[in-house]
């Protein structure tokens, strides 16, 4: 409720030169989810505009913003990013990816690198799981259902809406393979669906 508040406020004192900054067909320059913000705009200019707002409006509800997890990611926009309008305003750190909700957005929009990050990040838990069930009596039931619940979920988490390729969908695919062949004991697994006549 009270990042609801903020944006309002924030909306409310934005100029007309940053609000004809905006990207095509959006009506809105920022996407909160909890304390988690992104801010966008088709200038420098506009998005320190914005983030001085952001940052003299959330003084006012009793908040700050945190400086060292403040990134400046820019795409087709060269230049340094500050927090604000005022020459002394903090300088962000210029990156070519940054973490949001658990995924790894990155300046050229690429489905590969993200897929590849979660995989990274998925084979640890899949290593660990695997150490578990060597140490227990784990049937291949519940070995299945702990691999969709932590190491499937986890792959798949925030891909949803991503454009995958067919060769991204080929490497999700291999990789989730993998795992059910080593649970079931298999060397090849051959997933097919069949239709009604």
């Amino acid at each position: 409720m009270v990042m609801t508040c903020i944006e309002w406020d924030v909306l409310s004192k934005l100029s007309t030169d940053a609000k004809e900054q905006r990207l095509e067909n959006m009506d809105y320059d920022m996407v909160f989810y909890a304390d988690d913000t992104i801010v966008f705009s088709k200038t420098i200019k506009g998005i320190e505009e914005i983030l001085g707002h952001v940052k003299n409006i959330s003084g006012d509800y009793g908040l700050r913003l945190n400086k060292g997890k403040c990134v400046n990611m820019n795409m087709n926009v060269q230049g340094k990013q500050k927090l604000g309008t005022e020459p002394d305003d903090h300088q962000m750190e210029g990156v070519e990816s940054a973490m949001y909700l658990g995924n790894r957005l990155n300046k050229k929009a690429s489905v590969r690198e993200e897929t590849t990050y979660q995989m990274q990040q998925v084979t640890g838990t899949w290593k660990r799981l695997q150490t578990y069930w060597k140490a227990t009596d784990a049937s291949k039931k519940w070995q299945l259902l702990a691999y969709d619940a932590t190491v499937k979920s986890k792959l798949l988490y925030g891909l949803e809406t991503a454009q995958a390729s067919n060769a991204d969908l080929k490497r999700i695919d291999a990789f989730q393979l993998r795992g059910l062949r080593q649970i079931l004991g298999k060397k090849t697994y051959i997933l097919g669906s069949l239709g009604n006549k």
